[in-house]
């Protein structure tokens, strides 16, 4: 060998020790390698906590309840569109029936009112509820038995005729008629401008129906419905 190729050696001697190999020396990072982690053993009796869990910054706050529905009766609250009820009858259905015919045409309501004649005993009770009825029927006449045959008196003061219907109260009429009948008079009642209330057509049609003297104390004017109560408890055998 030559002085020249031992002057080269040294050089790559120290090149392949600069090398990457598998021991570096002491060109590599003189800190040690960190050894991995090992997580801590809990006492006996409790449970580790992941430790990537990361613990709250403050007291413990449970989410807020969920906001119950609101009640269907509570103020505010929207509730559902309701039907409009019916229109409301007044009293039992026959008696809603009954008043109905006599406020609708004048020969439906005289038919009604010649039913009331007939009327059963059974009817009768839910009918004089309606005596005090001021609502106007279809008819402006009238024909009523009279069985009292002095219901007619002359006022002493002007020589008028008075005649007194027991059972009609304080009946308004512009015309009367009297005529005889099998039992007793038959008296016509007749307006002319406004037609009778529907509580004076029940009233004489129960006249007819009750054909009876028998009537009770107290007022008719102040108290029909109390009257006429009364009247029924004292025919009704007979009826």
């Amino acid at each position: 060998m030559s002085l020249r190729s031992l002057a080269v050696w040294p050089y790559v001697l120290v090149s392949i020790g600069c090398s990457g190999g598998p021991d570096p020396g002491p060109a590599s990072d003189p800190r040690p390698a960190a050894a991995p982690k090992k997580a801590s053993t809990p006492p006996s009796g409790t449970t580790a906590e992941p430790e990537d869990e990361p613990e709250p910054s403050g007291a413990l706050v449970e989410p807020p309840p969920r906001p119950k529905a609101p009640a269907a009766t509570a103020a505010g609250a929207p509730r559902e569109p309701t039907k409009s009820p019916p229109a409301a009858r007044r009293g039992p259905p026959e008696v809603a029936d009954l008043l109905l015919r006599l406020q609708s045409t004048p020969e439906e309501a005289g038919k009604a009112y010649r039913e009331i004649w007939e009327a059963p005993r059974s009817l009768i009770p839910k009918l004089i509820p309606e005596v005090a009825n001021e609502r106007p029927s279809a008819l402006r006449e009238l024909a009523v038995l009279v069985l009292d045959k002095d219901f007619a008196q002359v006022d002493s003061k002007d020589g008028t005729v008075v005649y007194d219907i027991p059972g009609m109260g304080k009946v308004k009429y512009d015309d009367i008629v009297v005529g005889k009948a099998p039992r007793g008079l038959k008296v016509i009642l007749r307006r002319l401008e406004r037609p009778f209330p529907v509580g004076a057509v029940l009233r004489a049609g129960l006249l007819n129906r009750f054909r009876s003297t028998d009537y009770p104390g107290g007022s008719d004017v102040s108290d029909p419905v109390g009257w006429w109560q009364r009247f029924y408890d004292r025919a009704r055998a007979k009826l």
